[in-house]
Order: C-alpha cells, then sequence, then structure tokens
C-alpha cells in the first residue's frame, strides 16, 4: 500500500486538527483521517453521524461513503473531474458567463432540498459565528454543509450529472442564514486564481443575492475561522498520532503586510523571467494557490513572499501525479522540515508538475534575521548584540579595511 497524498490541518485547534491521508493499493484507493490530538476524536464521530442527516436534506448530491474503525475515519475515494476545475477552465477560457453559471450551481449544491426555515437565535451559532444581534428572521437551512471548497465537489467518473462532497466535516444542525452560506461562498471562489479578474466579491455577493453586508459577513465569518483555527503553528507532521507536544514559532519581529505577495515563475526554456509568471495576493499567514500550468513548462519556482525575508512551514505541493518535491535555492531548512530565508528574495524549485499545481504554506515574514541561525540542525534563536556593540564593531571593522585598502 503506497501513500499518495498526505496533509495536516496543522493550523485548527486540537480538537478540529486531522491528518489526512490517501492509500493506493494496486487500483484501490481509500482516504483515512485520524485525530492529532485525543480532543478530536468527538470531530471524526460526528462526520460519521451527519450522514443520516445528510441523506434527508441534501437529495441533490452524493457523499462518499464513511465509517470508523479504531477511532480512525474511512471514506471511499471518488474519482473525476473536481468543481475547481471546471472553474479554472472557465477561468482560462475567459467565460465570464460559464462562472455566473457555476456559481449558481454550486451555490444550488449548497443549499440542499427542503432544507429551509426562518433563522432563530440558539447558543450553537452564538458560540461559533458570534453574537447574531443584526440577523432578524432571514432565510436560513435547517441542515448546513458549510464547506465551499469546489475542489471538495467531485463529479464521479466526470460525469456532470453525478456530482459527490468528499470532504464534508462542517455539517451543522442549527439555523445558519443563507446569506452567511453565501458570503462563504463568494470569499472562498475569490481564493482561486484569476477569479477575482472576472468577478470581484461585491459582485460575487450579488449574483447570489447575498443580502449581507460587507461588514457584517466578514465580521461571522472572523468568529468562525476564530473557533476553528488558532494563530500559533503547531507541528503536527512528526506525531504519528502520539500526541506530542506543541511547537511554536517566535513571533519577534513578524511584520504584518496589509497585502502580500508570492509569484509562480515558469521556464519555458529561456528560465525564469519577469515575462512568465502568475502573482497571487494572501493576506494572513496561511498561503493556499492553485494555478494551472502553462504546456511546454521545464520548471517552476515559487518565491513565498517578495521582497522580504521569511521562515516557511508544512509546504505541501500537489499536482496532476501527487505530492510534488522542492528544494530550496537561497535558503537553509532543518530537521523539522521549516525552511528560513535570511534574504529578501526567497526561492524553492518545484519538482515535476503536470496540468495544475496547488501548494499551501504557513509563512511568518521577518525583518532582522540576526536572531536566528541553524545551529546542530535545527532554527534556533540567538541573543543579538546591542545596538552600541554592533555600532562599535562596525566602527572597528571600517577601521581595518581603511588600513588594508591603503596598503
Amino acid at each position: 500500500m503506497r501513500t499518495i497524498y498526505i496533509k495536516d490541518s496543522n493550523i485548527r485547534r486540537k480538537e478540529f486538527a486531522l491528518k489526512t491521508r490517501i492509500f493506493k493499493d494496486k487500483n484501490i484507493k481509500i482516504v483515512i483521517k485520524e485525530p492529532c490530538f485525543p480532543e478530536g476524536l468527538d470531530h471524526i464521530n460526528n462526520i460519521e453521524k451527519s450522514q443520516k442527516n445528510f441523506f434527508k436534506y441534501y437529495s441533490n448530491v452524493k457523499i462518499a461513503k464513511t465509517w470508523i474503525e479504531d477511532n480512525i475515519l474511512y471514506s471511499e475515494f471518488i474519482e473525476g473531474i473536481s468543481l475547481s476545475d471546471l472553474y479554472m477552465n472557465a477561468i482560462n477560457n475567459n467565460d465570464y458567463h460559464k462562472l455566473i453559471e457555476l456559481i449558481n450551481y454550486h451555490f444550488k449544491l449548497l443549499l440542499g432540498n427542503n432544507n429551509s426555515c426562518s433563522f432563530s437565535k440558539s447558543e450553537k451559532f452564538d458560540s461559533l459565528f458570534g453574537k447574531s444581534y443584526f440577523i432578524r428572521n432571514t432565510a436560513s437551512l435547517i441542515f448546513t454543509f458549510f464547506e465551499t471548497d469546489p475542489a471538495n465537489i467531485i463529479f464521479k467518473n466526470n460525469d456532470l450529472n453525478d456530482p459527490y462532497f468528499i470532504d464534508y466535516e462542517w455539517f451543522y444542525d442549527f439555523p445558519i442564514p443563507v446569506s452567511l452560506l453565501g458570503f462563504r461562498l463568494i470569499q472562498q471562489l475569490s481564493l482561486i486564481s484569476g477569479f477575482n479578474n472576472f468577478i470581484s466579491l461585491r459582485e460575487g455577493l450579488k449574483i447570489i443575492n447575498c443580502d449581507f453586508s460587507m461588514n457584517d459577513g466578514t465580521v461571522l465569518l472572523n468568529n468562525f475561522f476564530t473557533n476553528i483555527y488558532v494563530n500559533k503553528l503547531i507541528n503536527y507532521s512528526s506525531l504519528n498520532n502520539n500526541y506530542l507536544k506543541e511547537i511554536t514559532f517566535y513571533s519577534d519581529f513578524t511584520i504584518n503586510i496589509r497585502k502580500r505577495t508570492c509569484t509562480l515563475y515558469f521556464d519555458t526554456g529561456n528560465g525564469f523571467s519577469e515575462n512568465e509568471k502568475k502573482e497571487f495576493f494572501y493576506f494572513d499567514n496561511m498561503v493556499e494557490i492553485t494555478c494551472q500550468v502553462p504546456v511546454n513548462v521545464k520548471s517552476i519556482r515559487l518565491d513565498p513572499v517578495e521582497n522580504f525575508g521569511c521562515f516557511v512551514n508544512n509546504l505541501e505541493i500537489l499536482s496532476y501525479d501527487g505530492i510534488v518535491d522542492y528544494e530550496h535555492l537561497n535558503g537553509f531548512s532543518d530537521k523539522n522540515g521549516y525552511l528560513l530565508f535570511t534574504n529578501s528574495d526567497p526561492q524553492i524549485l518545484l519538482g515535476n508538475i503536470k496540468h495544475w499545481v496547488n501548494i499551501n504554506y504557513h509563512i511568518q515574514i521577518f525583518t532582522d534575521f540576526s536572531y536566528y541561525k541553524i545551529f546542530d540542525g535545527y532554527i534556533k534563536k540567538f541573543p543579538r548584540k546591542s545596538k552600541i556593540l554592533r555600532i562599535f564593531y562596525f566602527l572597528v571593522k571600517k577601521y581595518f579595511k581603511n588600513i588594508i585598502n591603503k596598503k
């Protein structure tokens, strides 16, 4: 049995942190999810239990069957084309009308059937999304699939009339406004490379008749992310289900940039250049980009941030053939797999890639690297010389350099 995919949900709170793997044995593939910590056992049990309500309210789409053995969640692997592939095809073909058609179809799948109610306040809603004082009797769902990532909707055997949800961790059995689900959908779609070139966030909200303001929708989603995710990075990759202690990054010199840029450079035979690249913007420490790969590409380079040095962790690169290897070109790596770039032009060379690439990583950006070095195989923080001492050493160095030049 061979592992063809692995991903750690390493930015979630312990009760939601899962390790996902896909195994292949001959022609059979199977998906396995296991909690990284004991606190996650309830989460995988809830995933299995949600199937009963799913069949009641989502007769317009199927789900990958799941079962639990020895506190591990198993799921069938669905072969086919994803909804995200259809979005990318529409973007690459400059087909604006197809994008609108896909948005409406996507939203319809998420709404289910015979699933309507009016919003009513609940402790469950408030604990997950925050106080709902501004929501009044708005159209809502009885049972809500709150995972809007189009990559998790697969058309089995490429049959566009046979859609499946393949990852359904986020089902909720209390009223959630339709507009909140729609806001989440358009926010998720805006992360697809090139989508915003055709449809802005505000235009997307109009297409699905979302009646939440930008502020209200953003506040509710931020509360949701805060309750599911954590700000500090936890190294789950080395846990092997043994529930080891947390490992966190230093944050002394992390800088806050309103909008950051990462770049993919494509070498089609003339080396890497500004003429063959794609830029992507991101707004926090977690980066996820998906990109179609141009034909005749010989190699691809990822610059995880432009004009800054950085730490990069949990770098995962997937393509048509599975997990993609990579190597840093001008940085350092330690035994944990952390990448440290002590320059303002970090570069990572990617392995063989076909058709498309999906890249995920956590990044911390730094303005001062005199604190950080690779020591005994690990990135470590060292005491920094005082400002006065640094000026003294600079003057001494300059003095001796002048003497040598005179000779």
